[in-house]
């Protein structure tokens, strides 16, 4: 399987290896594994890489948000800090919407936690010969739309 974070690598070498405890090495590494674990509905990843200080107490993933693809425009490091800054396209009540986001990651003990964000949630609407939002790398018009 494709790992859902859309990098293209075998999801068992991608972000299956942080889902089942390996530590990631940058900021931009824990985002890919979030938004693989959204899109796989894995709660308990989502809340064990969400920094203890912001952490809700508890989360219930939606089933009714389809996740599409991921793109991220910009991931900085420096020290024990990180930025990552994203577009999260999700399909929900029969729209593609988009999560732009700009998130900041902690690193403490060893570990990279996201800890914050701030997102602007919109209507999206794919134009028929672009990418399909939900990173099957087909264009639109030949992917979701004929779905439709």
């Amino acid at each position: 399987m494709i790992c859902p974070c859309d990098t293209g690598h075998n999801y068992a070498e991608c972000c299956a290896l942080l889902h089942q405890g390996a530590q990631a090495q940058e900021p931009a590494a824990v985002m890919r594994a979030r938004f693989s674990a959204f899109k796989l509905q894995l709660q308990d990843f989502v809340l064990a890489s969400w920094h203890p200080d912001t952490r809700p107490a508890e989360l219930r993933l939606s089933s009714h948000t389809r996740w599409g693809r991921l793109q991220i425009h910009q991931a900085i490091q420096t020290g024990h800090q990180g930025q990552v800054q994203f577009d999260a396209y999700f399909f929900e009540e029969g729209r593609w919407g988009i999560q732009q986001e700009t998130s900041l990651f902690l690193k403490e003990s060893g570990i990279w936690y996201y800890h914050s964000g701030e997102a602007a949630i919109k209507q999206f609407t794919p134009e028929r010969n672009a990418p399909c939002p939900c990173g099957s790398g087909i264009k639109y018009k030949r992917c979701c739309l004929k779905r439709a």
